[in-house]
């Protein structure tokens, strides 16, 4: 079996995610429900791209956006997904020479911060 990465609740509480196989998944906590799926394309250095073991990923407080920041090379921008529609909305470059570590979402998931060394 491939490897589950650690699972993360949404800050609302109603979902967690699952990573495994390549596929961010969104279950409903209460029901057990899959709300939505990705599966970006593998994207980065020669560890694993977006799935590699030193990756990192930050739900939005209701859990419909994710921050995918990949740690296999320095400087690797984070990505920006939109979960509902697996849509990439984009990506957000650090400063020279930092990887991504954290990542902060605002309440409504308009704006998104990172903070690396």
């Amino acid at each position: 079996d491939p490897p589950l990465y650690l699972p993360k609740f949404t800050l609302d509480g109603k979902g967690i995610y699952i990573v495994k196989e390549r596929r961010y998944t969104l279950y409903e906590v209460a029901t057990g429900k899959k709300l939505a799926e990705i599966s970006p394309p593998t994207l980065g250095g020669p560890a694993g791209g977006i799935f590699g073991p030193k990756n990192s990923y930050f739900p939005s407080y209701d859990g419909k956006k994710l921050a995918i920041s990949i740690q296999n090379e320095r400087n690797q921008p984070v990505r920006i997904w939109d979960v509902m529609t697996d849509k990439s909305l984009g990506e957000i470059k650090p400063n020279q020479n930092n990887d991504a570590h954290v990542c902060c979402w605002s309440p409504d998931g308009s704006t998104v911060t990172i903070s690396g060394y």
